[in-house]
């Protein structure tokens, strides 16, 4: 299995509780694929992340265009989208 394309955001949390409340959280966010995976952080950096390893994979749903649709209509009404804003 490979992983999608698309934006990954790693969590680092420690003990059952707390990933079973990180994982609900991406859900409620929108998250489509969460894996689990082990690594080294260092100085706020996932040192050892292997991006062609076999996922881990604990859920993996596609999100309905529907749900996009209402999980977008939700942002707050101050929420920017600046992931194709260019610096001049």
């Amino acid at each position: 299995m490979r992983r999608p394309a698309g934006i990954m955001v790693a969590v680092r949390i420690a003990g059952a509780k707390a990933e079973q409340s990180a994982i609900a959280t991406l859900h409620t966010q929108g998250a489509s694929h969460v894996e689990r995976a082990q690594g080294e952080w260092r100085d706020g950096q996932w040192i050892d992340f292997d991006p062609v390893s076999v996922p881990d994979v604990l859920d993996s749903h596609a999100t309905a265009p529907s749900e996009l649709a209402r999980l977008l209509s939700d942002r707050p009404a101050d929420w920017k989208n600046t992931s194709n804003t260019k610096n001049t």
